[in-house]
């Protein structure tokens, strides 16, 4: 069952004029445009074939970026994972490997995949977060220190990227390479990318679900989840496999771990239809002077997981995602009227940057007299962010939802059997 109600039509609308200058993360306030992507470019949206790659060059680059998250994480399951303990159950084992997905996205995962660089502070806490955990388990804090240190030189050693045009040639050109990072002394673990892709990819169905294999790294998708690629997609029919794969194996590296991903969760069709419901409320109601919103926005989505249509969710990779109807970063993005879905991933200064992202716009369409709405669902914590949200002069309705009595689609549910899982925590809605 939806555990929100749509929430009472509230115009932000009022006398307060939009401040000038720059706001505390120090950015100019939007003044009211179109709503629309402005990724990287603040003058004019990019288009889609300015935000694509070449495939094949790109695929080559994901390949390395695998092994670097290979090491990061041998690294952790041999140097913190053990010093953890808590036992050998598999919810101890993953909340062992939850504390690595949180210190690699208190880092933006830089500079090893492109979602920007991270604030020192942000960083700081990570790492400081980490180390009192080994510390807590019976570490030296010293040593504690050493071992995250570790962690994050093998986060921004040099990539790999092998052009060989053939799986054979791998270990020879790895070893004899001096730029290869950490992987240079080492026989590759798998093998480097043949110079055609098409040529090279063996996509297997079975069932419900098909796997897709290329250089001996595979990925898996269920059915409906590539159907939904094919219908989200807008590069060449014949390069849609290729794309897909990169995709796939972008996520994985997100992931972590192959049952990693928890912060790829997002809420259920349920909830995204009560949202759209309560849109259409707005719009029929509305006053505003420019034309209404057609569509609701989601703010935070990727292909594998967007409840929204293609060209109406924003994600983390405009590279990557682009090939998939992705508008970019939210971040980057600009909102005059409409109504918004935000269902960040669950960390602490994210949530901040979201909420004075929000109040940011939500002053600018006030002073315009447009109808904007923020539907903003974060866990309900002690964090700034959460503060902000709830202390902000444009919240209209807070909801809670509590721990245990509603659901979370899985960051996986492109190829995990488990759709769902129960909240741990309080979850607000603003």
């Amino acid at each position: 069952e939806a555990f929100v109600q749509a929430p009472e039509v509230a115009k932000t609308g009022g006398k307060k004029q939009a401040k000038k200058g720059r706001d505390s993360e120090g950015n100019t306030p939007n003044e009211a445009k179109p709503t629309k992507s402005t990724t990287g470019d603040k003058k004019r949206p990019r288009t889609d074939s300015e935000l694509k790659v070449p495939v094949e060059d790109a695929i080559r680059l994901e390949l390395a970026r695998w092994e670097v998250m290979d090491s990061i994480v041998e690294s952790y399951d041999g140097q913190i994972s053990p010093v953890l303990g808590g036992g050998s159950s598999a919810r101890n084992d993953q909340k062992r490997k939850r504390h690595l997905e949180a210190w690699l996205w208190a880092r933006s995962f830089h500079p090893l995949l492109p979602l920007g660089k991270p604030k020192k502070e942000a960083v700081s806490q990570g790492d400081a977060a980490l180390v009192q955990k080994l510390t807590n388990a019976g570490l030296s804090h010293k040593e504690a220190e050493t071992r995250v240190n570790q962690l994050a030189a093998i986060l921004s050693s040099p990539l790999h990227i092998n052009s060989s045009s053939s799986s054979s040639s791998s270990s020879s050109s790895s070893s004899s390479n001096p730029s290869s990072g950490h992987n240079s002394s080492k026989k590759q673990k798998h093998a480097a990318a043949p110079a055609s892709f098409k040529n090279a990819l063996d996509m297997r169905i079975e069932g419900t679900s098909r796997t897709l294999t290329y250089a001996s790294r595979s990925v898996s998708i269920n059915n409906s989840h590539w159907s939904k690629l094919q219908e989200l997609y807008t590069g060449e029919a014949e390069d849609f496999e290729a794309c897909a794969f990169l995709l796939l194996a972008r996520y994985r590296i997100l992931q972590v771990h192959a049952k990693g991903g928890g912060n790829q969760g997002s809420i259920s069709p349920t909830i995204w239809n009560e949202i759209v419901t309560f849109a259409k409320l707005l719009r029929e109601k509305s006053e505003s002077s420019g034309p209404p919103s057609p569509e609701v926005v989601e703010a935070f989505a990727s292909p594998l997981n967007t409840l929204a249509r293609q060209g109406n969710y924003h994600s983390a990779f405009p590279d990557v995602d682009a090939y998939f109807g992705a508008r970019g970063s939210f971040f980057e993005a600009e909102f005059r009227s409409g109504v918004v879905e935000l269902n960040p991933p669950f960390d602490e200064d994210l949530v901040l940057r979201v909420a004075k992202r929000c109040d940011s716009w939500l002053e600018a369409a006030s002073a315009s007299k447009e109808d904007l709405v923020f539907v903003v669902i974060v866990p309900e914590t002690d964090w700034p962010g959460h503060t902000a949200l709830k202390e902000s002069r444009f919240m209209r309705t807070q909801r809670t939802a509590l721990a245990g009595s509603h659901f979370y689609l899985v960051g996986g549910q492109h190829c995990n059997a488990q759709q769902c899982y129960p909240a741990s925590r309080n979850t607000s809605i603003f």
